[in-house]
């Protein structure tokens, strides 16, 4: 017999313990699925208790990422006052924001006006180098958000371009301001603007059928130049990127109200553009506080003079009522951001 002194003593270790737990297939296997099951039944345990915690978190962060009002339009046609009222605890607490300015809409009216409050207000007011370039394909998307994306906010960045889709590159959608017009009087103000420029810039067009062709001829000799594809140029802007946004179409009317409503915090209309600067110094203050007295100055200098385009003839009634047919879809447009703005401005009690 061997006597106990000389019997060897083994000491467990935990990894030897476990490797002898572990040292066969079917020990592995039976282990693995007994501490699977103990964990699903502690997990579903948990939420059991912490339901209320659970919904609360869950609440918050989706709450992160909403629209100010929480009234998201995901499918189907926006209403006038989807998304509103506004909350303005929200609004007043963005910090990016996005003017991708629709041309001849006055927007350099408001450019003007941001680079006065930006000073007063400590925020950079960050133009793109790039003018004209509206759309972009995929890659260009994807360089566009990334050069967003590293920005430091509080910032307003502007450019002229279409709306682009921040969540398709895995990115936060900031939120976007803009201005547009009545769509005829965009349409006659761009048609003289591409012939003879303003009074800050002469053009010399390289790209029109006639310098000296006046709106009226072009209209009721239905040119391409004033046809419904080639005048349809306020709803890309806020339909977006995509191949439906290029055309007319009811689909590219109904997907820029989306957008509109779910990532716009206002768009403003020209000819109202002094409440369009008290709206926009109520909801978000933090930008623009001093908008209205910053645009005074604007115009004491004589600057909007200058942004007009010049040569302009008004066109004939029957020139006005042929092209508001084809500009069809463009005025619905209008309408529906021309009704929003005076919701808000009734809830701001500006009307």
């Amino acid at each position: 017999m061997v006597n106990e002194k000389d019997r060897p003593i083994y000491k467990f270790t935990t990894t030897m313990r476990l490797r002898r737990l572990f040292m066969t297939p079917s020990r592995f296997l039976l282990t693995a699925a007994t501490v699977s099951a103990f964990c699903f039944y502690l997990y579903t345990c948990s939420l059991n208790a912490n339901s209320s915690f659970a919904t609360s978190y869950l609440e918050q962060r989706l709450e992160k990422f909403a629209p100010d009002s929480g009234n998201a339009v995901s499918t189907g046609e926006a209403k006038a006052e989807s998304g509103l009222p506004l909350n303005l605890n929200y609004t007043r607490n963005i910090t990016k924001l996005i003017f991708n300015r629709v041309g001849k809409c006055g927007s350099r009216s408001l450019v003007h006006t941001i680079d006065i409050i930006s000073r007063k207000n400590s925020f950079p007011h960050i133009k793109s180098n790039v003018f004209t370039q509206k759309r972009l394909n995929e890659q260009e998307q994807a360089e566009f958000v990334a050069e967003v994306d590293v920005l430091q906010p509080p910032y307003i960045y502007n450019r002229h371009i279409d709306y682009v889709d921040f969540s398709r590159f895995g990115s936060e959608q900031p939120k976007g301001i803009n201005l547009i017009r009545d769509p005829l009087d965009r349409t006659v103000s761009f048609y003289y603007y591409s012939r003879f420029g303003d009074g800050l810039t002469q053009r010399m067009p390289s790209n029109v059928r006639d310098v000296n062709l006046t709106f009226d001829e072009c209209v009721v000799k239905n040119y391409e130049e004033c046809s419904t594809n080639n005048t349809f140029r306020i709803i890309p802007y806020f339909c977006g990127q995509e191949e439906i946004c290029r055309v007319p179409s009811r689909a590219a009317l109904e997907t820029a109200m989306r957008h509109v409503v779910n990532d716009y915090i206002f768009i403003g209309i020209l000819e109202d553009f002094n409440n369009t600067l008290m709206v926009l110094e109520k909801i978000i203050p933090q930008f623009f506080a001093g908008a209205v007295d910053a645009y005074r100055s604007v115009l004491d200098k004589g600057d909007v003079q200058s942004f007009k385009s010049v040569s302009r003839k008004e066109p004939s009634e029957v020139a006005k009522t042929i092209m508001r047919e084809r500009l069809a879809l463009e005025y619905e447009f209008y309408h529906f951001v021309k009704q929003r703005m005076e919701l808000i401005k009734k809830q701001l009690g500006l009307s």
